[in-house]
């Protein structure tokens, strides 16, 4: 290494010297023969507390107030001076050298400082056209700050309360680490590590409710985390990018694991914050999450990383206001991904997410769509196998399997063919009756004509129609679709359990009663693994009720569990064959 300035030369190489002895104390060389750890420790000593010659007098000095340059004796000086702390900083964690632990804590707030300046999201790092970015400054403002948030918390707390820059700083670098580190650069994965723990440890100090942090220490956390992004839809396209980087790099194989279990854990105490989570969850946030889960379920040394990465998918699917994300981890491969973990870890409990696919697949027409497109095929997993007695029931992913033969049936044969138009009954009590329906935007009737729908509408239809509303008033949670694949499938239920059903009917009383007069209900519910299943109750309804059975069915979309009244009912006398439909 070249130096222009002779000061910045002697510098160097004198902290060279320094940094020497450090790796000796910290163990990571033998020392020179004749020389011990209490000699060595006295020389650094007095290198370290040289008035007349000062040890990092660079780093201790102010940070220029404009740019420098990459191949600038400053710069190269600084980045020697944030190698030599870090090195001295791990030979002081063996308690024969801790006399050196507060020279060095004495640095931090000059490392903050000289930070801002090295910082690759700050700008003020300028590098010509010609000059490669090695990756060395992130590499060096990394390894500085991890191991100064890694110091005990009685030291780190105040620190950053003190200088709230240094918490901006490691949040800018972690939402920039896959701009900011070049691939082919050697330490690229050590790079990106470092930047995550950073922030997984961050978390652990100020915001992890277990860790009982103060409304200061959550505020500064969330804050700078806040301030850093801007807005919650670049905190998830950031998601998306990182995973995307992580997953193109070449490992160093120790590091594997680490990785992936801080990145994915990390994601999904972030999104879980209150402040920070998202109804709406872009597509590539969770196809990139979906492919990078099943490039880790193929490594051995990656399992607990795949494992947190379901754990996010559920999340994000929980948390959404419709089945989008639950679709797009459907059309990235998420039904491989539960596939192909069961084998990686046997004994890992996925039934969240596998609870969450069958759910989507019942009740969601989009989710099936982009289930078909991924898996159009039915799969043979056999019959079901009962459970243990007093086994906590698990979903896994057979159960998905066969909920998608039976919704794969119901799709194709009856949804897609438009069956609805053909065995849904005409709201308009007044005919001639066309034989093929058409829905209202709200989902809630059904009508063969335009002139149906006219008399129905101005009769009473006028006064319900909830149309701007969506489908059965869910504010455009499911759509249209969605409503009439969710009739489809329910009708084929109900047909399927017809006898079943009747052993459980209530004894109906005749129609002609006029006060309280009984009516039955069937509810179907579609959230329960691995299909539906019925009750059946009664509840008061008037005299032209009486004799009709209602059907309602549960449902999960994303965050909500709505029950609704289905738009169609049954004559009592279908139950006991005496009416058909």
């Amino acid at each position: 290494m070249s130096f222009k300035d002779p000061r910045s030369e002697r510098e160097y190489y004198r902290l060279r010297t320094i940094r020497d002895i450090a790796h000796e104390l910290a163990g990571d060389r033998p020392y020179p023969p004749g020389t011990s750890q209490s000699s060595q420790l006295a020389k650094i000593r007095s290198l370290l507390d040289d008035p007349d010659d000062p040890a990092f007098p660079t780093l201790t000095s102010q940070p220029p107030s404009g740019t420098i340059s990459y191949d600038s004796d400053v710069f190269n000086v600084i980045l020697t001076s944030f190698n030599v702390f870090t090195v001295i900083w791990d030979a002081s964690k063996d308690p024969r050298n801790r006399s050196l632990a507060p020279t060095m804590r004495a640095l931090w707030p000059h490392i903050v400082r000289w930070g801002a300046v090295l910082h690759p999201a700050r700008g003020r790092l300028m590098r010509t056209p010609t000059q490669r970015n090695s990756g060395r400054d992130v590499a060096g403002i990394v390894q500085a700050y991890l191991t100064i948030i890694e110091t005990d918390v009685t030291y780190v707390k105040p620190f950053l309360h003190a200088n709230p820059d240094a918490v901006a700083q490691i949040f800018e670098l972690w939402l920039e680490f896959h701009n900011c580190i070049p691939p082919s650069a050697m330490d690229a994965s050590g790079s990106a590590h470092g930047a995550i723990e950073i922030i997984v440890i961050a978390y652990t100090h100020l915001a992890n409710c277990e860790n009982h942090p103060t409304a200061e220490d959550r505020a500064l956390f969330v804050d700078a985390l806040s301030q850093a992004v801007g807005t919650k839809r670049a905190l998830y396209l950031a998601f998306a990018r990182q995973t995307d980087f992580l997953a193109s790099l070449t490992m160093m194989p120790p590091l594997v694991p680490q990785i992936w279990r801080n990145h994915f854990g990390l994601l999904t105490v972030l999104a879980r914050l209150p402040e920070f989570s998202r109804q709406k969850i872009p597509r590539c946030t969770v196809t990139s999450i979906v492919a990078a889960a099943n490039r880790c379920v193929k490594l051995p040394q990656a399992v607990e990383g795949t494992q947190r990465a379901v754990v996010l998918i559920t999340s994000l699917c929980r948390v959404a206001r419709d089945s989008r994300p639950l679709a797009h981890a459907a059309q990235a491969g998420v039904f491989d991904l539960l596939r192909n973990l069961s084998y990686a870890a046997e004994e890992y409990d996925a039934s969240d997410l596998a609870h969450h696919l069958c759910t989507g697949l019942f009740s969601q027409v989009r989710v099936v769509r982009a289930f078909h497109r991924f898996h159009p095929q039915p799969w043979d997993v056999g019959p079901v196998v009962p459970q243990k007695k007093k086994a906590q029931p698990q979903a896994t992913w057979k159960d998905v399997a066969r909920v998608w033969n039976s919704a794969r049936e119901t799709y194709l044969l009856k949804y897609c063919k438009k069956d609805w138009r053909r065995t849904m009954g005409c709201h308009n009590s007044q005919g001639p009756h066309n034989r093929l329906v058409r829905v209202c935007p709200c989902a809630s009737v059904f009508y063969c004509s335009g002139s149906c729908q006219r008399m129905h509408w101005a009769a009473a239809h006028r006064e319900d129609c909830r149309a701007e509303d969506g489908p059965w008033g869910l504010r455009g949670t499911l759509s249209l679709g969605d409503a009439i694949f969710i009739c489809t499938v329910v009708r084929s239920y109900i047909l399927a359990h017809r006898t079943a059903i009747a052993g459980q009917m209530p004894s109906i009383l005749p129609k002609g009663q006029k006060k309280g007069a009984k009516q039955a209900v069937i509810l179907v519910d579609l959230t329960v693994v691995p299909g539906p299943r019925h009750e059946v109750c009664t509840r008061t309804g008037d005299s032209h009720s009486a004799g009709m059975v209602l059907v309602e069915v549960a449902l999960r979309v994303g965050r909500s569990k709505p029950r609704r009244v289905l738009p169609f009912t049954y004559d009592a006398g279908y139950f006991n064959g005496a009416v058909d439909v």
